[in-house]
């Protein structure tokens, strides 16, 4: 929904040229291990060991994005600003694990919210 605008921000902020992605609905929540997600948590480990691997990543972004339809229709009883707190919640927890797939890789986290018809990025640390 948001790939111009990532890709717009990975390659002139963040000054990546190059980069594989690994885009999937709800992003962060594939890899935080839930009653909802356990084929989602092994499959995100699988893809992304094998890139880590065969490319010899160094850095992992992991991007959510506000109004995000994966948690909404996992989370119906959540209100936005709860989905929202739940996406954060769940990108550092995301961190954590990648921390323990990847020990000697960095991962960094940001969260896009829409303003008007723009796309923010924060960091969340």
């Amino acid at each position: 929904r948001f790939g111009h605008q990532c890709e717009h921000f990975i390659e002139q902020h963040l000054g990546a040229p190059r980069y594989d992605r690994f885009v999937v609905p709800g992003g962060a929540a594939w890899i935080v291990l839930d009653w909802f997600t356990f084929k989602e948590f092994d499959v995100s480990r699988e893809s992304l060991t094998l890139l880590v691997e065969l490319h010899h990543l160094r850095r992992i972004l992991v991007i959510a994005h506000e109004d995000c339809g994966f948690y909404r229709q996992h989370n119906p009883s959540l209100n936005p600003e709860e989905i929202s707190l739940k996406e954060h919640d769940d990108l550092r927890t995301a961190r954590e694990v990648l921390l323990k797939w990847f020990p000697a890789v960095e991962v960094d986290l940001y969260y896009a919210n829409i303003k008007g018809d723009s796309v923010t990025f924060e960091k969340v640390e």
